[in-house]
């Protein structure tokens, strides 16, 4: 190395621990602001909330859930580890805190292994500046801990092609394995990396056959890895499911009649996964008159997502290119979270430290990876990496979360195709014009975002109400209902059109003992959206709370002719009429209720103790045992069954 190559090693040295220890400090910073200004960092809601949730009762010893997953599989297992050992929210923020700062020392170590020089330190610098690793970071979500994946697998992967041996094409597989449970699309990425390790260029034919050896290798372990997941799915639920069980679902989500690109709501099934699987099956059971297995279920909606785009070809081309369009240029739409609205209202007022958005780097990594894949200074896998997020999205929806594992190869030629132009531009030769492609390479982005805002695509305020909205379910679930109105009369305001603000106040001013005014805003839902099935539940539990159950009853009909095989709706239905006299008349629909749903513990209850009133002891014994496990604090149940079993 000569002298001034060494000068610049170390220069760079410097500057590359300069930066990293200043990323550090304003993390720490950033994460102490957020603790103390923002709700999310005491309370979880959502996906991240099943997440917790999951990883509280894998703390407590149960390792396999009672359903297939329906989340990223090894996350949650990492956070129980956390709260193994009495760590709470605050912990894991600020272990992916550390996780992220690894990840750009890792992504800088790559780029200048390939590059050398400053290439590594842009890289790093880029990565750290971008808004969505950085709001991730304190999200209860598993993208931080997806992308050191993603950059521990590709130079490992790719030091494979520098010194075939066994161990580095074991340690690729591995560590690939270790990459799907935390990004299941992934498994998409074991071919890719197979071809990398099977035909890469170079060496003897006996050492292709070698290279034949260590590719089965890395993909037998990958998929050892990956056959944790599985193994958890058939212990579950016995079912071959390789890793989640709602592909078909998520399909659906994104391809149906009104879907534009995002996530579109599938009729009578909720948005949250707690309750997503139990929808479904009650969806899947109106239509077929069945009830179905996990992988039927998905299936079904899955089968509906294809006959949709198949019986509509120009349609579905249109958007699938809407979808593409959402991922080079989204900047503010979340379906989880909205970090724009956040910094506006401040709760995350230190946002600005982090200000470009992932749609920003677009164009120079879009020049930065023709440039790199015409001098072969990417492979396979490094492509792969980036195609596969942008192939998730063209197929099922754009969210930032689908589109978050591109961004270590975004980086990575955004890196390189800045760096390449700058070192022309210091050349007298063409100065000029290399100044005006920088300019233009990093204008695109920026460009196209205040496009968007000009047209009303992406807007952040176009999402004001949904946003309000997910504020107030946050306040809801703190238990503090009086903040939750606020914002859902915010929300009401801004979207007067939609049902869930005015059935969420609804639920509020009931749990404020606010009766009155709870059956008020429950009749103005259901005079302007009398097709919401939740909205005759609602008003219909309100009248059984006052005791007027001919009332109720009346509500409970209306949601009955929507949805027939509703469990709670005939629940309620049974409840008005035993407590209006009409007990004879009610079992018909209590019966109903526990057959269309076995888990409602107060429907078989009710239904227990009416067989055994009537004399079926016989048939009353079963629904009794098992709502004194379930309703320890029913003594009647047990008081029955104590007489029957004499």
């Amino acid at each position: 190395m000569s002298s001034k190559s060494k000068a610049q090693s170390n220069s760079s040295g410097r500057a590359v621990w300069l930066v990293i220890l200043v990323v550090a400090l304003l993390r720490i910073f950033t994460l102490y602001d957020f603790c103390q200004s923002n709700p999310l960092a005491g309370f979880v809601q959502g996906d991240p909330g099943v997440y917790w949730a999951a990883a509280e009762r894998i703390a407590s010893g149960k390792l396999i859930a009672d359903t297939p997953l329906q989340i990223t599989p090894l996350y949650p297992y990492l956070l129980a580890m956390v709260r193994l050992f009495g760590g709470g929210l605050v912990a894991v923020f600020l272990l992916q805190n550390i996780v992220h700062l690894a990840t750009g020392i890792l992504l800088g170590r790559l780029a200048n292994a390939r590059y050398g020089g400053y290439v590594g330190l842009v890289v790093m610098s880029l990565f750290f500046l971008m808004q969505e690793p950085a709001v991730l970071v304190n999200r209860v979500l598993p993208g931080t801990w997806q992308l050191l994946c993603l950059v521990s697998v590709l130079p490992v992967a790719n030091a494979y092609a520098q010194q075939k041996n066994f161990l580095k094409a074991a340690m690729a597989g591995l560590l690939m394995g270790t990459l799907v449970l935390l990004y299941p699309p992934g498994l998409l990425l074991v071919p890719a990396l197979f071809y990398q390790v099977w035909l890469g260029k170079g060496g003897s034919l006996s050492q292709f056959k070698y290279r034949i050896q260590h590719a089965v290798t890395a993909c037998g372990l990958a998929l050892l890895v990956i056959g944790f997941a599985t193994l958890h799915n058939w212990l579950a639920c016995g079912e071959f499911i390789p890793l989640t069980a709602h592909a078909g679902i998520t399909l659906r989500q994104g391809n149906a009649p009104g879907s534009d690109g995002r996530y579109t709501p599938i009729a009578g099934v909720s948005q949250t996964k707690e309750r997503m699987h139990q929808d479904t099956q009650r969806v899947f059971h109106q239509a077929t008159g069945r009830a179905g297995s996990f992988r039927e279920v998905d299936q079904f909606f899955g089968y509906q997502a294809w006959r949709y785009m198949l019986a509509r070809p120009g349609d579905t081309i249109c958007l699938m290119a809407r979808k593409a369009y959402w991922f080079a240029t989204g900047c503010h739409y979340g379906d989880i979270y909205f970090p724009t609205l956040e910094q506006k209202d401040g709760w995350l007022r230190w946002l600005w430290l982090t200000p470009i958005p992932v749609a920003w780097l677009m164009g120079p990594a879009l020049l930065g990876l023709i440039w790199c894949v015409r001098r072969q200074r990417l492979s396979p896998l490094d492509v792969s990496t980036f195609m596969l997020p942008l192939v998730v999205v063209v197929v099922f929806w754009y969210s930032p979360r689908y589109r978050f594992p591109a961004i270590p190869v975004l980086c990575f030629c955004a890196g390189a195709a800045m760096t390449s132009i700058v070192a022309r531009m210091m050349k007298e030769k063409g100065r000029y014009t290399y100044a005006m492609g920088f300019l233009i390479c990093i204008g695109v982005g920026p460009g196209m975002t205040a496009w968007n805002d000009y047209f009303d695509f992406d807007r952040a305020e176009s999402y004001r109400d949904v946003y309000e909205y997910n504020r107030g379910q946050l306040f809801v679930g703190m238990g503090q209902h009086e903040k939750a109105l606020v914002y859902f009369d915010k929300a009401y305001k801004l979207a007067p059109d939609r049902h869930m603000p005015l059935l969420a106040m609804t639920a509020s001013l009931a749990a404020l003992g606010r009766i009155d005014e709870a059956i008020a805003t429950s009749q103005q839902l259901v005079s302007a959206h009398n097709e919401v099935e939740e909205a005759w539940l609602t008003l219909g539990g309100l009248y059984l709370r006052i005791g007027q159950w001919s009332r109720a009853a009346s509500a409970f009909r209306s949601m009955l002719k929507l949805a027939l095989n509703n469990s709670p709706a005939h629940f309620g239905m049974w409840l008005a009429m035993v407590n209006s006299g009409h007990a004879e008349e009610g079992v018909a629909y209590l019966a109903k209720a526990v057959e269309l749903d076995p888990s409602n513990d107060l429907a078989v209850a009710e239904y227990g103790l009416w067989l055994a009133r009537t004399g079926d002891v016989v048939r009353a014994k079963p629904f009794l045992a098992r709502s004194v496990d379930r309703l320890p604090g029913r003594t009647d149940v047990r008081e029955m069954l104590d007489k029957i079993s004499k």
